[in-house]
């Protein structure tokens, strides 16, 4: 994953040709660590979980826009998804982009803003907040 192997995920964010290698090497050395804690929030801490769900609408959007703006550009290049080099940009990474960034902003348009103990027979997170981190988690692999 990202936070394991933080060389080839800073080779990903150079691919895109967004940003100078300064803040490419910061964002590559930070985004690991945003991403695990935004996915803890959402899975683990009730309390934190509107604010981690918020976080993981910022960075589904961000990657949607870096990913269209380096298809608009015609690069090729890998998306940096799941941990593979094979997937490349394209209208499938686009989607599944867009596919996170709609179930964290319906993930968080659901959230109440001060959690309440889950009733008995109640799940502690719903199913589109439980989505939600596994796509994360499946970013960072």
């Amino acid at each position: 994953g990202h936070v394991l192997n933080s060389y080839q995920f800073y080779s990903r964010v150079l691919d895109y040709q967004l940003l100078p290698d300064w803040s490419a090497v910061a964002l590559a050395a930070v985004l690991p660590y945003v991403q695990l804690a935004a996915g803890v929030a959402v899975l683990a801490v009730p309390s934190c979980r509107r604010a981690g769900l918020g976080v993981c609408v910022l960075l589904f959007a961000v990657f949607l826009a870096a990913q269209a703006s380096a298809y608009h550009r015609g690069l090729d290049i890998s998306c940096g998804c799941f941990g593979s080099s094979e997937d490349r940009i394209g209208w499938r990474s686009l989607a599944v982009a867009g596919g996170g960034l709609a179930l964290a902003v319906l993930a968080l348009a659901s959230c109440r803003r001060r959690p309440r103990p889950a009733p008995v027979g109640r799940p502690a997170f719903t199913l589109i907040e439980l989505l939600v981190a596994l796509a994360i988690i499946a970013v960072l692999a």
